[in-house]
């Protein structure tokens, strides 16, 4: 990721710095790396996975932590070398070789920062493959994307690809070109960087302001509106959960997942969001999230959850550690769920598969198939559900459910109390 104003690279010069919470996003995007290729490698007989990885904003490749001054990779190397780490665990318990067949873009504006990149990619030892499975390209990603995108298509009808699209800010990624990659290839996944508390934060009625949201593909997403809002108390909640669903909407993808990430330089959050079109990227994503996450943002009335990284909760950092902190967000998710799950299968009297009340409630809270699972067994408990096998047979003692189960409302009356 390049910065719009603060990341340069230059040769001879150290690396710019990168901050604290960008490690976050870094960690995020490594492990589910490793995870999709894991799952799509999981059949011993499948010799090999084909792939194109575009980073549409690389920056040089290479940063110095603020809090150690160590040198910390950025997303052209984690690319790289995290498909090389993948495929040799792969390996080992393979009879036959895996091999990962990909095709790196890296795309990034600026001549300095572009030639650093290819200087360190030549020191890392790819400096052969430039040109030939690796395209450092100088230009911004909007300009660039349609030609990616053809690319694509044309090596492969799945389209099976991951576009990191690290902006910085809100405004160099339209929702156009979102929709663009989602219509056009039908295995494709994006992660997106969007500064949604600084959109807020210039939030006003004028034409420059509205430009710009039309632009962006925000033409629904009305200031003035808006602008009521803020005399409610959680006013940002209510907005957020807005811009989200106009963004979820807009992209075309069917499934939203986002995390936010809290900057102590900045004091604002920004969303690093996963875009995708089948439930079980969603699923591994949100359980990635899962991973990371020390905070949880739940409005309820705002209709807005989800989880996130917050530097100033982090045990690694303070040296304090926030007391049952996963547990209370896992409860209150499932909680919450508890409550919409209980409601949307009493609208389905004739039953509903486990897999599809997940992949159509997705959107709607920060579970993954887990907390889904969880909550699904606390209605049972509660006598307010049945689950029924494929062969037709009731599931009395619950221990897993299967996607294919079929959960139906209980015979007994439900008591909704108001």
């Amino acid at each position: 990721m390049a910065e719009e104003t603060g990341y340069y690279w230059a040769n001879g010069e150290p690396p710019p710095t990168i901050h604290i919470h960008s490690l976050a996003k870094h960690r995020v995007l490594e492990r589910y790396l490793f995870r999709y290729v894991e799952i799509l490698a999981a059949d011993p007989r499948m010799p090999a996975l084909r792939i194109d990885i575009v980073d549409g904003f690389s920056g040089g490749g290479i940063y110095t932590r603020a809090d150690t001054n160590e040198l910390w990779m950025g997303s052209p190397l984690i690319f790289l070398q995290t498909l090389e780490a993948v495929a040799a665990k792969i390996n080992l318990t393979r009879k036959n070789e895996f091999h990962i067949d990909a095709r790196f873009f890296f795309i990034e504006e600026k001549r300095e920062n572009i030639g650093f990149l290819k200087k360190l990619l030549h020191e890392k030892g790819y400096g052969s493959r430039l040109g030939e499975d690796i395209f450092c390209i100088q230009g911004n990603f909007e300009d660039n994307h349609e030609k990616i995108i053809n690319l694509i298509k044309e090596k492969s009808k799945s389209g099976r690809s991951i576009f990191l699209l690290d902006q910085y800010g809100y405004k160099d990624v339209p929702l156009a070109v979102l929709a663009k990659i989602f219509s056009t290839l039908k295995n494709a996944e994006v992660l997106l960087t969007f500064a949604a508390e600084r959109l807020l934060d210039f939030l006003n009625p004028s034409e420059a302001y509205r430009s710009m949201l039309d632009r962006m593909g925000f033409n629904q997403f009305d200031p003035d509106s808006i602008e009521a809002i803020r005399t409610q108390p959680v006013w940002r909640f209510f907005i957020q959960a807005e811009l989200s669903r106009h963004l979820h909407l807009g992209s075309a993808a069917k499934f939203f997942t986002p995390f936010f990430i809290r900057s102590r330089e900045s004091n604002r959050a920004y969303w690093f969001v996963h875009l995708s079109m089948r439930a079980r990227a969603h699923d591994e994503m949100v359980k990635v999230h899962w991973n990371f996450h020390n905070h949880f943002v739940h409005y309820g009335g705002a209709g807005f959850r989800m989880l996130g990284y917050d530097p100033d909760k982090d045990f690694e950092i303070t040296g304090r550690r926030e007391f049952a902190f996963d547990e209370t967000a896992q409860a209150m998710t499932i909680s919450a769920l508890v409550e919409d799950l209980g409601t949307f299968i009493h609208d389905h009297p004739d039953g509903i598969k486990f897999s599809s009340i997940i992949e159509e409630n997705a959107n709607d809270a920060p579970g993954s198939s887990v907390e889904f699972q969880e909550a699904i067994m606390m209605l049972k408990s509660l006598k307010d559900i049945e689950i029924k096998t494929t062969t037709g047979g009731t599931r009395r003692e619950v221990t897993q459910i299967s996607g294919d189960d079929i959960i139906m409302p209980s015979k007994q009356t439900r008591l909704i109390f108001d």
